[in-house]
């Protein structure tokens, strides 16, 4: 499941950030020049493509320690960035959606073909772990890297803490009508701290992201909202 979960995310990520024109894989296409050493047909990566690698390097994740090389990340960039089929940003034509669709499904089928299953369990080659490897740091430096996305998360993480300090606060004095009313019996069943802090997180984690701002808004008095709200019920 973690590797299915791996070959997703890191694919539709990408496909899912290219759409809205925040990883430039067009542009990375040629992120490449000819290596003044050993000449035609051999390429280096530029500046940018420099800082891609060495993220995937920091983050490597291979049990056996060793971080791929350079060599190794040119192999792994030219399927997914070096042969990528759109020159340009995506503009939601036809055209674009196609041929988006189809480097999506090929990649995926790629690295499900390479992936079997042995005596010790899934057998995934290391020039597809680093494959996986280099898409997922294409997401973690064009989005996740991001200031706006940063600030956007800090806002996040603030509403959720302060929704779940209010739920622990007012379950322990028993006042169980800031409850979603959908929980509320049983919240009413809750004996310890731990019981409710695990009865709270995941009260909060099946919510939908407007109910979690609706419920944070009313319990906090920053937004009120309508009387019968059924997004915190």
């Amino acid at each position: 499941m973690d590797w299915a979960d791996d070959i997703s995310y890191a694919v539709h990520d990408l496909e899912d950030f290219y759409r809205a024109h925040w990883t430039p894989i067009d542009r990375l296409r040629g992120a490449f020049s000819e290596d003044p050493v050993r000449g035609a047909g051999y390429l280096v990566p530029d500046e940018e493509m420099k800082v891609i690698f060495a993220g995937v390097r920091k983050a490597w994740y291979g049990r056996d320690g060793n971080a791929p090389s350079d060599d190794e990340l040119f192999s792994a960039a030219k399927l997914p960035i070096i042969e990528f089929p759109i020159p340009h940003p995506f503009t939601g034509s036809t055209a674009d959606r196609q041929r988006l669709r189809t480097w999506t499904s090929f990649l995926i089928g790629t690295f499900i073909q390479e992936t079997s299953l042995g005596p010790k369990g899934l057998v995934r080659p290391r020039f597809i772990k680093v494959q996986i490897a280099l898409l997922k740091q294409l997401t973690r430096e064009y989005v996740l890297s991001n200031p706006m996305l940063s600030t956007h998360q800090y806002g996040q993480r603030m509403i959720l803490r302060r929704l779940f300090d209010t739920l622990m606060r007012e379950s322990r004095q028993g006042n169980l009508a800031v409850f979603p009313v959908s929980v509320r019996e049983e919240a009413n069943a809750l004996s310890s701290d731990r019981e409710r802090a695990r009865f709270i997180a995941d009260t909060i984690s099946r919510m939908t992201d407007l109910a979690v701002l609706h419920l944070h808004g009313r319990l906090t008095g920053v937004d009120l909202g309508p009387l019968e709200d059924p997004a915190v019920n």
